[in-house]
């Protein structure tokens, strides 16, 4: 008896490629959470539209195999971050985090500032969050984006910072971000039926 696949015994995995089009040889495959795939392969053909007395088709012939499909999902933490990065072309910048008591906050050109820190690994299209702030600088706790950067200071943007002096321990933590770029990334897709053994 033939055996059947059942749909829920089904995978879709991945792996990154070195050269594009190349599968590495003894691939780690990375299972790929979906909620349904429509990935096939595919073969284009054209045929003649000739009107014959004969009712036969005057021509015939293959085209170029291909494949095509959709792969739904529900979007889940981090599950994506390897494909994200891919279509940004991009790179995921790195957790970071500052602790001062020499950080002080301003409302004039909402600045972040210090006078022994340095700032110079943060940069514009950052997304901060900064914790540690009492007092009349209670309200630049929070999230705020990057405008710009210098040794000393950190320009933020659609957020209203306080003024309050350096004095308290501040914490500033860069949050991972996706940062735009130019290179290019390709990947082998794997469609898997585990319960017969066929990809």
């Amino acid at each position: 008896m033939t055996d059947f696949a059942a749909g829920s015994m089904s995978q879709v995995s991945y792996v990154t490629e070195a050269t594009f089009g190349t599968t590495p040889p003894a691939p780690s495959m990375v299972a790929l959470r979906n909620v349904s795939c429509s990935l096939q392969l595919t073969k284009d053909t054209f045929q003649s539209r000739e009107i014959r007395s004969d009712r036969q088709i005057t021509d015939f012939r293959h085209g170029t195999h291909q494949i095509g499909g959709d792969i739904a999902f529900e979007l889940s933490w981090s599950e994506f971050d390897t494909l994200f990065k891919a279509g940004f072309c991009g790179t995921w910048q790195t957790l970071m985090s500052i602790t001062s008591a020499t950080i002080g906050c301003r409302t004039t050109g909402s600045r972040i500032y210090s006078a022994s820190v340095t700032f110079t690994a943060f940069n514009t299209g950052d997304c901060i969050y900064v914790t540690g702030f009492t007092g009349a600088g209670i309200g630049t706790n929070g999230i705020h984006l990057v405008t710009g950067a210098s040794s000393a200071t950190l320009f933020c943007a659609y957020s209203t910072l306080a003024s309050k002096a350096a004095g308290s321990t501040i914490n500033v933590k860069r949050l991972s971000s996706l940062r735009n770029g130019t290179t290019e990334r390709s990947f082998t897709f794997e469609r898997g039926y585990t319960d017969i053994t066929l990809y």
